[in-house]
């Protein structure tokens, strides 16, 4: 698993979660247009080392409308997902956020009688 390993230097592999130390990692997070609420949030999980969940929370952060508690297990998978994202549009999101917000709100509607 590439979690589990160590890249060294400037290799293009590896979690860089696991592989950067918190302040070049809110850098980096930075500079890839993560919101500034998020940064630290993602940058407490990588320093607790819980690196799926910072990479899960990297992706809801950069890919806004996108489907939430989505599991990343590998690198290839962030890339599948990232590429269905863009793929599917904005419009497309759009529709199925409201269809999922219309039917959480019809979840929750009380009978008042």
């Amino acid at each position: 698993k590439i979690i589990n390993s160590d890249a060294s230097g400037e290799d293009p592999h590896g979690c860089p979660f696991k592989k950067y130390g918190q302040d070049s990692l809110e850098s980096v997070l930075r500079r890839n247009g993560v919101p500034g609420k998020a940064v630290p949030d993602i940058a407490q999980k990588a320093r607790e080392h819980h690196y799926q969940i910072a990479c899960r929370m990297y992706f809801e952060a950069t890919h806004p409308g996108s489907e939430r508690d989505i599991a990343i297990r590998h690198p290839n998978n962030f890339y599948l997902l990232s590429q269905a994202y863009h793929e599917e549009g904005s419009e497309e999101r759009a529709s199925r956020n409201a269809a999922a917000a219309s039917s959480a709100s019809s979840d929750t509607k009380m009978d008042v009688q």
